[in-house]
């Protein structure tokens, strides 16, 4: 063999080694860049003001108010002149358009539900929304918070300081009200024990079905408009300061008899609140300025951090429920319900 074939063997040889050595570089550089990814995808798991709240096409563009969820397939929400119900946990929805404006609603079983409207009227259904009848007169007032604790005993609070109660299904109402006091929030323990929360601090417990109320203060300047229990001791309440649309958190430990305001959150108009156990919670509502807010707690309400609704703009979120750990959904305008499967964390 000649020196000039040796010689050009070598150098293929050189240069096969060449490329072996900048594919190794290639690929330990490949393999850097991917241990980075993780560890940016691991450090946005911790960061809880990532969110996969997702908006699921509703088919309507209405005002909704409420939602409420009856197990992790079967929902509706209800707003101004249109109700919607799933069966899949949010994928389809089927619309019914209502001749009333539903402030909330509220089911024992997939069902029987009843509706309060801002029209005074009290709705009442028996195969699960699709057809509703009106229980009771007309009560002249918007009717803003409904609560059954079976299918016989409810509650029903609004505006002029009204509370409706019944024990009959909804057959007939007894009747009374509070000058100068108006409810937006309602939690009923059982059927004797209760909370009703609403304008200006307005706060009442009773522990006999409502026959008397006890007159309570929520030390804190503020109107509430929502209400979440874990038990039959631990609350919180969440609203918002007439004054400047400060967002105003308080806690209860004792079933509502005595409160303590346990967070502010700033520019912030609080219209719902979830409270999954004693440290997990979530609020719900609006700028001042307009555009939907999404807020998290894992400290039982001292601290709060906001999550990301995707396509949210400038809506406006008016109630949240969840059923089991992590699957919730968020109502509000233009037809918007949000959904997710993780609590709003990235995962």
């Amino acid at each position: 063999m000649t020196i000039k074939t040796l010689t050009h063997i070598f150098k293929i040889v050189l240069s096969l080694s060449l490329i072996l050595t900048m594919l190794a570089l290639s690929a330990c550089s490949d393999t850097s860049t991917g241990i980075e990814e993780e560890e940016e995808e691991e450090e946005e798991i911790t960061q809880p003001e990532n969110s996969n709240w997702i908006t699921l096409d509703t088919g309507t563009s209405a005002e909704l108010n409420d939602i409420f969820f009856i197990d992790e397939n079967i929902g509706w929400a209800a707003g101004n002149n249109a109700l919607i119900k799933t069966e899949d946990g949010g994928d389809n929805w089927t619309l019914y358009n209502m001749p009333y404006s539903i402030w909330q609603l509220t089911f024992v079983d997939a069902n029987t539900g009843w509706a309060a409207t801002s029209n005074g009227f009290i709705l009442h259904t028996t195969d699960g929304g699709e057809t509703w009848s009106e229980q009771g007169d007309n009560f002249n007032t918007c009717l803003v918070s409904i609560d059954f604790v079976s299918n016989q005993t409810g509650w029903v609070v609004g505006c002029n300081g009204i509370i409706l109660s019944t024990t009959d299904g909804g057959l007939t109402w007894d009747e009374q009200s509070f000058a100068g006091e108006e409810y937006y929030a309602s939690h009923f323990f059982d059927e004797t024990n209760g909370v009703i929360i609403g304008y200006n601090g307005s706060l009442r417990t009773t522990s006999d079905g409502g026959t008397t109320w006890t007159e309570r203060s929520p030390n804190a300047s503020g109107s509430f408009s929502g209400i979440s229990f874990i038990d039959s001791n631990t609350g919180w309440a969440g609203g918002h300061f007439m004054g400047d649309g400060s967002g105003t958190v308080i806690k209860t430990t004792d079933g509502g008899e005595s409160w303590t305001k346990v967070a502010g959150i700033e520019n912030t108009m609080i219209n719902d609140i979830y409270f999954l156990d004693n440290s997990r919670g979530w609020v719900v509502g609006q700028r001042p300025t307009g555009g939907s807010v999404v807020y998290y707690t894992t400290d039982g309400g001292d601290t709060w951090t906001e999550q990301i609704v995707d396509n949210a703009s400038t809506d406006t979120n008016t109630g949240i429920t969840f059923m089991g750990e992590d699957h919730g959904w968020i109502s509000g305008y233009n037809g918007k319900v949000h959904f997710s499967a993780t609590g709003g964390i990235i995962q």
